[in-house]
C-alpha cells in the first residue's frame, strides 16, 4: 500500500507562511509547475540551445540540486548554484557562471509530486514573479510514469494538479501572469510553442532566429509523431476511461481543463476509488 502523503493534507500547508522571499532577487523567477514526463528536459534542451546560439546565460534552473557547483569554479556538476531556490544548467561555460547569472530564469519543480527532505521546498516552489504550468494528458502522463518505474503515479499527479490548480486560480486573481504548455502542443507545433515560453521569459525571438539556432538539432526534435500523440492518450481499458474521469474533476481543472476528459465518464468511466475530494483553502499568494 502507498504511504505517499499529498501536501494538501499535511500540516505544513496548513501553516505554511506566504512566501516573499524572492520579491527582492535581482532577476525575473519564473516557476515550472512540471511533472515527471511532461518534457521539460526537452524544453530545456531547446532553451539552451538558444540562449547560447545569443551568447546569453542558459535560463533553465532548478529549486535545488545537491551536486550544484558555486559560480566561477570548475566541476563535474552540470548546474550552477546562485543561491537558495536558484540552481542554473552551466551550459557550455568552462567556469561556472561566466555569463553571469540569467536575468530571467525558469525554475523547475516537481513539487509536491513526490517526498523531498529540504523544508523549503514549498516556498522555492511557490514564490514567483510568473508562472509557467507544463502540463501533459493525464493518462499519457501515468502511462510514462509506469514505464519508467520511478514512484510517480496517479496519486502523486492528483496531489500535482490539485496544488497546481489552486495555485494558478490564485494568482490569476491577483494579477501574476501565468502561461500553459502542453506537452502535445510543443511536440506538434514546437517552434510556435517554444517562441511562446521565450516571449514569457522575457526572451523574445524571432521565427527566423529560432531556425538558424535549432537547425541541424536533432535534440531539438519531437521524438513522437502525431499519430504516437493520439495513440497515448487514447483510453483502452475500464481503468483508463475512470482515470481520465477523475482528473476531469473541479479539483484538478486549471491544470488539465485542456483536455476532453469529460469524455471518458460518457464512455462508462467513474471516479476512481481512493479520490479524494477536499475543501480547497485558497494558496497565498507571493505577490
Amino acid at each position: 500500500m502507498s504511504t505517499f502523503q499529498c501536501w494538501l493534507d499535511s500540516p505544513r500547508a496548513q501553516t505554511a507562511s506566504n512566501p516573499t522571499w524572492c520579491r527582492g532577487e535581482p532577476y525575473t523567477r519564473t516557476v515550472m509547475a512540471d511533472f515527471p514526463e511532461s518534457g521539460s528536459s526537452w524544453l530545456f534542451t531547446m532553451l539552451a540551445i538558444v540562449a547560447a546560439s545569443s551568447a546569453l546565460p542558459d535560463p533553465s534552473c532548478a529549486i535545488q540540486d545537491a551536486q550544484a557547483v558555486d559560480p566561477g569554479e570548475i566541476g563535474e556538476a552540470n548546474r550552477c548554484n546562485w543561491g537558495p531556490g536558484l540552481f542554473c544548467m552551466r551550459g557550455e561555460q568552462r567556469r561556472c557562471g561566466e555569463l553571469g547569472k540569467p536575468k530571467n530564469a525558469l525554475v523547475k519543480t516537481y513539487f509536491p509530486a513526490g517526498d523531498n527532505p529540504d523544508p523549503r521546498t514549498s516556498e522555492y516552489s511557490l514564490c514567483f514573479d510568473k508562472l509557467l504550468v507544463l502540463t501533459r494528458h493525464p493518462l499519457g502522463l501515468v502511462r510514462a510514469n509506469r514505464a519508467r518505474a520511478w514512484g510517480y503515479g496517479e496519486e502523486q499527479l492528483a496531489c500535482w494538479g490539485e496544488t497546481w490548480s489552486r495555485t494558478i486560480e490564485s494568482r490569476k486573481g491577483k494579477g501574476v501572469p501565468v502561461l500553459q504548455v502542453k506537452y502535445e502542443d510543443l511536440c506538434l507545433h514546437t517552434r510556435a510553442e517554444l517562441a511562446k515560453v521565450l516571449a514569457f521569459l522575457g526572451m523574445p525571438s524571432s521565427a527566423k532566429a529560432l531556425d538558424r539556432a535549432l537547425a541541424g538539432r536533432s535534440e531539438a526534435d519531437c521524438k513522437y509523431t502525431a499519430a504516437d500523440i493520439k495513440a497515448m492518450q487514447t483510453p483502452t481499458s475500464a481503468d483508463d476511461r475512470a482515470l481520465m474521469a477523475r482528473f476531469s474533476s473541479a479539483n484538478s481543472s486549471a491544470t488539465f481543463g485542456g483536455y476532453a476528459l469529460h469524455e471518458a465518464a460518457a464512455l462508462g468511466g467513474s471516479v476512481a476509488a481512493g479520490a479524494v475530494s477536499r475543501v480547497l483553502l485558497p494558496v497565498s499568494p507571493s505577490s
